[in-house]
């Protein structure tokens, strides 16, 4: 009987070597699994880091160009509304002397036509 216990007890601790060894490597290959995702999860905070830095690079240099570009076309819009303004009072007062001209015309017919009346009686 006792060698039935020792053999018993052998077999119970190879037994229990062997769930120790299993359990060692399973916590082995949980921690190992554990350090990989954290691995991976700063990975994917460090490439969104740099994405976002990128799309933030990009979108103020688009704005810049629509800046600049903005800027352009309002001088170009300042630059053809002052030459408007400029080709409109030209205009303006061309046709303010033609007025004139023709007014001073009319006033000398009507002074003439009156003198001429004047002396008829």
């Amino acid at each position: 009987m006792s060698e039935l216990a020792i053999s018993e007890l052998r077999v119970l601790g190879v037994l229990i070597a062997l769930a120790t060894l299993m359990s060692t490597l399973m916590y082995r290959l949980f921690s190992w699994q554990q350090r990989k995702f954290e691995s991976l999860l700063q990975r994917i905070d460090k490439e969104s880091v740099e994405r976002q830095q990128r799309i933030d690079k990009e979108s103020a240099e688009r704005q810049r160009q629509i800046d600049k570009e903005s800027a352009e076309r309002q001088q170009q819009y300042s630059e053809e509304s002052a030459r408007l303004q400029q080709r409109l009072s030209e205009e303006s007062a061309r046709l303010q002397q033609q007025l004139n001209e023709e007014s001073a015309m009319r006033q000398r017919q009507i002074d003439k036509e009156s003198a001429e009346r004047q002396q008829q009686y």
